[in-house]
C-alpha cells in the first residue's frame, strides 16, 4: 500500500483518531506510526483540530462498577507479569534508568505537547498530509454523539456515519439534515436543507453547491423528523444538534 498518498493518510488518520479504524487495519496503522513522519503529523493534526468537537460532548464519568470490572480483569495478569519480571528487572534497571527516563520524556513530549515542539497544522498542510474539511458532530437529547458528517472544503459530497441508530416512527417520517447559518454579525439566518439521512449505517449527500459556499458561515447542524411527503422549507423540532467546524 502506498502510504505516501496524502488522501490515503488523511483517511486513515481521521478514522484512527475517531475510533472507526478497527481490527487488523488499525494494528497495521499503529505499526506504521513510528516509521512514517507524515502519518504521525496527520494523526496529531486530527487530534488537535477535533478538540473543539470533543469539548461539545458532555463528560461522562464511568460508574464504580465499570472500574471494578476493569480491575478484576487486569489485576491478576499484572501481578503475574510483575512477579516474573521482578527477578531480572532489578539487574538492568539501574544502568538503564537515565536512558529510559530520557526516552520516556521524549515520547510524552511528542504525544502531549505536539504543538509546542512543532506547528502541527502548518507542517501537516505543507506536507499535504491532511485535507481541509468541514466536520459536524451531532448529539441526541441526552448528549450522546449520534451522527458524524464530513465534507472536503471544496467538495460537493457530505459523508455521513451514524454512530448510534436513530429511532424513526414508522409513520412516513424521514430524517432531514439542516445547516444553521449566521450572518457576519452572528445573527441566525434561515436554516438550509441539506437532504435526508439514514437512521443507521453510513450515507452520503450530494450538496447543491460546494461545501465552502454552503458551510462557510455555518457553526451548527441539526436533524429533524419530517413528513416524507412534505416540502423541505422549514424544520420541525430538532432531534439532533451539534457543532460544525472547519479543519484548517
Amino acid at each position: 500500500m502506498n502510504y505516501d498518498r496524502p488522501a490515503l493518510l488523511d483517511g486513515l488518520a481521521s478514522a484512527y483518531v475517531l475510533g472507526t479504524l478497527q481490527g487488523p487495519a488499525r494494528h497495521r496503522f499503529e505499526r506504521l506510526l513510528p516509521e512514517l513522519v507524515n502519518a504521525r503529523l496527520a494523526v496529531a493534526a486530527w487530534e488537535s483540530r477535533l478538540h473543539a468537537l470533543a469539548q461539545s460532548v458532555p463528560q461522562a464519568a464511568p460508574s464504580p462498577q465499570v472500574w471494578k470490572r476493569i480491575e478484576s480483569r487486569i489485576a491478576p495478569r499484572l501481578r503475574t507479569q510483575e512477579s516474573a519480571r521482578r527477578a531480572w528487572w532489578s539487574k538492568w534497571i539501574q544502568p538503564m534508568a537515565g536512558v529510559l527516563t530520557g526516552m520516556a520524556i521524549g515520547v510524552l513530549a511528542v504525544k502531549l505537547l505536539p504543538n509546542v515542539l512543532f506547528p502541527v497544522d502548518q507542517l501537516a498542510q505543507q506536507e499535504k498530509a491532511l485535507s481541509q474539511s468541514y466536520v459536524g458532530l451531532l448529539l441526541d437529547r441526552d448528549g450522546k454523539p449520534t451522527v458524524l458528517a464530513t465534507a472536503t472544503r471544496h467538495g460537493t459530497r457530505l459523508k455521513l456515519k451514524i454512530l448510534r441508530s436513530i429511532a424513526v416512527p414508522a409513520t412516513g417520517k424521514v430524517l432531514a439534515l439542516w445547516a444553521l447559518p449566521h450572518d457576519p454579525a452572528g445573527h441566525d439566518l434561515p436554516p438550509l436543507y441539506l437532504g435526508r439521512i439514514p437512521a443507521e449505517g453510513k450515507g452520503e449527500l450530494m450538496l447543491s453547491d460546494g461545501a465552502e459556499k454552503l458551510l462557510s458561515n455555518v457553526s451548527r447542524l441539526g436533524v429533524s423528523l419530517e413528513s416524507a411527503e412534505s416540502s423541505s422549507d422549514h424544520p420541525s423540532t430538532f432531534v439532533l444538534t451539534g457543532h460544525c467546524v472547519r479543519l484548517w
